[in-house]
């Protein structure tokens, strides 16, 4: 519904409807605690500073991860900031409030109810900011500043830096509209302003510098804590302008990002992760860039801006600027979904470099990567195999869709490429390796994919079937302890433990009828320091038999497993491959574990191991066994029968000289209802 809702534009009165019966049934938003910030990439923010939002909008904001929004819409148009959370739950909707000054408009509202009349209604003149000669100081034209410092007047038992945190708390998160609130302009220190001639305590003399700074960090301090207190650890709170203030505030919105007054690029970086690291859980770090050209169709700076916030957690925006936040432009790479990412950014020439240095960046998510060019040059950048750069409308020599394995990236530019990604039907694959398809003839089929699903952990064993023959797809997942099954809807139906819970080696699966009942037994294997141990395991994981062991029993290298009907008879038979530090033995037993052939596909003197699967490729009703040398071997791919026979001439999936080993499986990847081989490695070539 909600997707529906943000595309299409409402009647009014259908609009107010659909927001009171959803306020009826659900009552006050959940806190951002009990939603989630672990959204997929990329997170994005809107700036939008107007007194009174139309419905159309609000649809526009609610496509938005994060807004900040004028306090004043909660009087003028908040029906507005419901439909907001209608159209998108788990929106984090901000109120704006400046920290330290008034626009003059406010003292202009002649409306009792107006939550600005309420506020300035409320203050004494004691507390604007003055100079020596008893002036009041402006900042920004138009604005009246205050005194933060706890020098100023107690007035009814308040200061500015108390009254300001209670009248937010009880006149706007009263409310139950906001998720939190953002104070503008919380700076660390004030003796800059008005060439310093302040007069904090109002006795006709200005302060020093020293003096002033000091003052000004601690009211303000006072201010946000007290604001914390008021408002407990449920509310979100942002800071703008360079204050330091983590101990109370969840984050920060830095706008002109980069700014040469952070130290360009590095330095705005720096700070941004600094940010981040330091401010309350859950962190809100808010990135605001702006066009350059003064136009949305400055893609590059988009990139760019959008780029660097994705190297950290912080949310990005891009607008006009600080003289006009009030728009809703959409890029096509905002319709990009990265997933979680993988890890910490890192330059891809010198990986210990600090994010101060000028180079390309990389970060790695778990549908794509985004790259970054912080340099003054173009920067060639090598891929590997299995990405294409993302289709869109906008920046049509760029957004291409192409397949690449190296991009070149202009000075100051960033690019967002994703993991061409497919789930393999059938066949075991390890979730978030590299593979390449083949034919039998080791014609590719297609270019370099990643094996990867969202649901389960990057590293896991997988293979999607039928088990029970009942025209639903049951998935396997093999932990390093355990294997759990999930039935179609995705819950766990199944878990077990086929070498006990005290072992933590890794497991490889197979699948397949063993029995000729229709209906398929789970093969396991043991990983990299368990004993060759098979085990055979029925759909609801009873165990069928005790299992035995593939190769000497006080090997531990463990044991790749594959299952094939090796002479048509309708019977699968068990097909094993030694692992790293045997020799490239492949076997073949019943399912009683009976030995019936056994071969080296490579040398025998080779000790990286053999991965085996199992598949009709010459379309003659019986199985053959495909292998692919381990680690130190070439990524040799051979077909054999189940006596060793080599029944096609196999391939080299790879360069020859490659040598960190890979692992082979099938899948009709082309829907041409002919298998292909499916080579696969957890490192790129």
């Amino acid at each position: 519904m909600n997707r529906w809702l943000a595309k299409n534009r409402l009647g009014y009165h259908c609009v107010i409807a659909l927001i009171a019966i959803t306020a009826f049934l659900f009552g006050l938003p959940k806190s951002v605690d009990a939603r989630t910030l672990d959204n997929p990439y990329p997170r994005l923010a809107n700036i939008f500073y107007t007194p009174k939002l139309t419905i159309s909008e609000a649809q526009g904001l609610a496509r938005w991860d994060a807004v900040i929004i004028s306090m004043e819409n909660q009087y003028t148009s908040p029906d507005a900031i419901r439909l907001m959370r209608l159209i998108n739950p788990d929106i984090i909707i901000l109120a704006y409030m400046s920290s330290q000054e008034l626009p003059d408009s406010m003292f202009e509202i002649t409306d009792k109810n107006h939550p600005n009349y309420k506020l300035t209604h409320g203050l004494s003149s004691k507390w604007f900011l003055r100079d020596a000669q008893g002036g009041q100081v402006v900042f920004w034209p138009g604005t009246r500043m205050m005194n933060v410092t706890n020098a100023a007047a107690r007035v009814n038992g308040l200061r500015w830096n108390t009254y300001l945190p209670e009248f937010v708390h009880e006149n706007v998160m009263s409310t139950g509209l906001w998720d939190g609130i953002y104070y503008d302009n919380m700076w660390n220190d004030v003796s800059w302003l008005h060439s310093g001639n302040l007069d904090l305590n109002r006795d006709g003399q200005k302060e020093s510098a020293a003096v002033l700074d000091r003052a000004w960090r601690d009211g303000m301090s006072a201010m946000l804590r007290y604001s914390r207190q008021l408002e407990g650890d449920e509310k979100i709170i942002v800071g703008g302008g360079g204050g330091q203030y983590f101990d109370s505030i969840n984050g920060r919105l830095f706008e002109g990002f980069p700014t040469n007054l952070d130290g360009g690029w590095g330095g705005s970086m720096e700070k941004y992760l600094d940010a981040q690291d330091r401010a309350q859980a859950p962190s809100v770090i808010i990135i605001n860039s702006s066009t350059t050209t003064g136009t949305s169709d400055d893609y590059r700076s988009l990139r760019y801006s959008l780029a660097s916030v994705l190297l950290g957690n912080g949310f990005a925006s891009f607008d006009f600027g600080m003289y006009r936040h009030a728009d809703l432009w959409w890029y096509d790479e905002y319709d990009v979904s990265l997933g979680r990412p993988n890890g910490s950014a890192y330059n891809v020439q010198n990986a210990a470099a600090p994010i101060t240095t000028a180079g390309v960046w990389r970060r790695d998510f778990t549908n794509g990567v985004v790259l970054i060019n912080s340099t003054n040059t173009s920067q060639r950048v090598n891929l590997g195999a299995g990405y294409e750069k993302i289709k869109g409308k906008q920046a049509p020599t760029i957004n291409t869709g192409e397949i690449v394995s190296s991009v070149t990236l202009p000075a100051r530019d960033g690019l967002i490429v994703y993991k061409r990604q497919f789930e393999i039907a059938e066949g075991q694959y390890t979730n978030g390796w590299l593979a390449e398809a083949f034919s039998a003839t080791g014609r590719k089929v297609r270019q370099g994919f990643f094996t990867y699903t969202t649901e389960y952990a990057g590293g896991v064993n997988i293979i999607k079937t039928d088990l029970t023959d009942n025209g639903t797809i049951e998935t396997v997942v093999a932990w390093n302890n355990k294997v759990q099954v999930y039935n179609q809807a995705g819950f766990l139906i199944r878990e077990f433990y086929p070498y006990g819970t005290s072992y933590n080696r890794g497991i490889n699966l197979a699948v397949g009828d063993l029995d000729g009942d229709k209906k398929k037994e789970i093969v396991t294997g043991t990983g990299p320091g368990g004993g060759p141990h098979v085990r055979i395991f029925n759909a609801r994981g009873g165990l069928v038999n005790v299992g035995f062991f593939a190769y000497d029993k006080n090997f531990r290298g463990g044991v790749h497993v594959a299952v094939g009907d090796m002479n048509g008879d309708g019977k699968d038979e068990i097909i094993t491959g030694a692992g790293f530090g045997g020799g490239p033995h492949v076997r073949v037993f019943s399912r009683f574990g009976r030995p019936l052939s056994g071969f080296f596909a490579y040398d025998k003197n080779f000790r990286g191991g053999v991965s085996v699967a199992s598949d009709d490729l010459n379309n003659d009703g019986k199985d053959e066994i495909i292998t692919g040398a381990g680690p130190g071997g070439g990524p040799h791919v051979r077909i054999f029968n189940q006596f060793g026979k080599a029944v096609m001439a196999g391939f080299f999936a790879y360069k020859e000289s490659w040598r960190s080993g890979i692992t082979v499986t099938t899948a009709d990847i082309n829907r041409d209802n002919k298998p292909e081989i499916i080579v696969s490695s957890q490192t790129l070539y």
